[in-house]
């Protein structure tokens, strides 16, 4: 079964227990099969909830056979072998026992060493013994983890970055975006103009006999919310354009809003929650529609993902603790569970480096602040406005979401992968 089985130590030291000629592994007693009881303990103060597990201790027993060239070498591998627990075993600490399978996968598991057991010795082999008590789930490595970013995802929004001449009549390219519907013969255009909000160059948008547009797209995941703005004016006559968040893979518009007309700018804001299903969304900006033909101007698109989406996969056998990182500019994070569970943290960051640290696990649950980070770390579990519902991962897929009320925070989760038993 193992290709590789080490001993680490509680202070560090390492020791590989699967040496050719020297130590083979033959059998294991309590690899294969754990068990634990889930409860649910009610916490106080501003703890709501854990999820827990009453960890049941078992033990584990490693058969080897130690040879040697000799009795008295076999006898020197032994002392050898048996001396690496010595320092634990007289602690009494637990170090970590790691186990690398030959059909892939590792396991490590806390294990405190007991006394081994020496079994027959020839005169140049022996079978031994080494006895763990192991308290918890094996981890398997690597441990999950997932980013994704909120904020600002829109790419060249003041169309400034485009091949072709400003206002000579023609439609032109803008990086990052796809025009639809163009046909300059027919007077359907979308080119830069000098008309522009946010800089010198904008986007004109002129319908004739096709209604023009150009959009762009973005990879989503559904519950994920976007914020999306544009500027807008028209000459004050003929028909008004839209800006519109569109399902892709539903075929169907997710929300959409009328440009401004008037001479004057104007904002137009949408808010979108991505629906079950889409995975692709698009932002378009139209041109008046074909039966009110006309020219629209828009500027400066910006779309904010305000609900980022963390899908997981929990290869465990058991749920996970989650580890959450936070990092910049955050107005009244909240993370929820796919449970509806949530932890809110009511206050705000200041610094595009501030990292916000949330702990899950039992004995670890806490809220730490780093401000700009590597500076002084505050406890911010009680945090007035701080609300937490620590929960656990489940098994399987799921997703997590954060929200923010501002900024534009970097998430990242990561948790071990706990395992009933190994293979």
């Amino acid at each position: 079964m193992a290709e590789t089985i080490k001993y680490h130590e509680s202070d560090g030291t390492s020791h590989t227990l699967t040496v050719a000629d020297t130590y083979r592994y033959i059998d294991g007693k309590g690899l294969y099969e754990w068990f634990a009881v889930p409860v649910i303990d009610e916490m106080p103060a501003n703890i709501d909830v854990v999820r827990d597990f009453a960890w049941t201790s078992r033990s584990i027993s490693l058969d080897f056979a130690v040879s040697g060239t000799s009795y008295q070498n076999t006898q020197a591998n032994m002392r050898a072998l048996f001396g690496y627990f010595v320092p634990d075993i007289t602690a009494g600490t637990a170090g970590t026992l790691e186990v690398v399978v030959d059909a892939g996968g590792t396991y490590q598991i806390t294990a405190a060493p007991r006394t081994p057991r020496r079994g027959l010795i020839g005169p140049k082999a022996a079978r031994v013994t080494l006895n763990f008590e192991c308290p918890e789930f094996f981890v398997y490595l690597p441990a999950g983890s997932v980013n994704v970013v909120t904020g600002s995802l829109q790419s060249n929004g003041n169309f400034s970055q485009f091949t072709g001449t400003i206002d000579d009549g023609t439609s032109d390219v803008f990086t990052g975006w796809t025009n639809s519907g163009v046909n300059d013969g027919n007077g359907n255009k979308a080119e830069a103009s000098g008309t522009a909000y946010g800089g010198t160059v904008g986007l004109k948008l002129i319908t004739t006999t096709a209604r023009t547009s150009t959009y762009q797209s973005f990879s989503v995941s559904a519950g994920e919310v976007f914020y999306t703005t544009a500027w807008a004016r028209g000459p004050g006559a003929g028909g008004t354009g839209t800006l519109q968040l569109y399902d892709v893979d539903g075929a169907a518009q997710i929300v959409a809003g009328n440009f401004n007309n008037g001479t004057a700018w104007a904002l137009r804001a949408l808010t979108g929650t991505i629906p079950t299903g889409c995975e692709t969304m698009r932002v378009y900006c139209y041109g008046p529609p074909v039966a009110t033909p006309g020219t629209q101007y828009c500027d400066v698109v910006v779309v904010t993902k305000t609900k980022a989406a963390a899908v997981f996969n929990n290869a465990g056998d058991v749920p996970a603790y989650p580890k959450f990182v936070l990092t910049g500019n955050i107005g009244t994070a909240t993370i929820t569970y796919p449970n509806a569970n949530y932890i809110q943290i009511g206050t705000v960051t200041a610094n595009n480096t501030d990292n916000m640290t949330v702990y899950t696990k039992p004995g670890q649950l806490r809220v730490d602040y780093d401000e700009i980070g590597g500076g002084t770390v505050d406890n911010w579990t009680g945090y007035a406005g701080t609300v937490s519902s620590f929960d656990t991962l489940p098994v399987g897929a799921g997703t997590v979401f954060l929200a923010v009320t501002s900024g534009t925070p970097v998430f990242d989760m990561t948790w071990d992968v706990y395992r009933t038993g190994i293979g």
